[in-house]
């Protein structure tokens, strides 16, 4: 088997935080958020799940100071959109 040096200098230790920590990151995250969408309806749960892409380069923005790509930019302008145009559409249309 072949391994690259990276991974063959990796110790056990290692590999238990990166297990943790993913675990963490990755299960935990996703149960809270099950847990906390529960109380919402269904249309704020959609606007939460999408709006998330829109919100990473935010918030990588004001907490890290990180700069905003045009092309972000226009992704974030297209989903915000989207929302709006589905949203006002389904409120014509009467439905919930």
């Amino acid at each position: 088997m072949v391994m690259r040096p990276a991974f063959a200098a990796t110790t056990g230790s290692e590999w238990a935080f990166l297990l943790v920590m993913a675990t963490l990151s990755g299960f935990t995250a996703w149960f809270l958020f099950s847990q906390g969408i529960r109380g919402t309806s269904a249309l704020g749960a959609n606007f939460i799940t999408i709006s998330e892409p829109v919100m990473g380069p935010v918030w990588a923005y004001l907490l890290l100071n990180e700069r905003i790509s045009p092309l972000s930019l226009v992704g974030c302008a297209l989903v915000l959109v989207t929302i709006l145009v589905y949203n006002v559409s389904k409120t014509k249309s009467g439905e919930e």
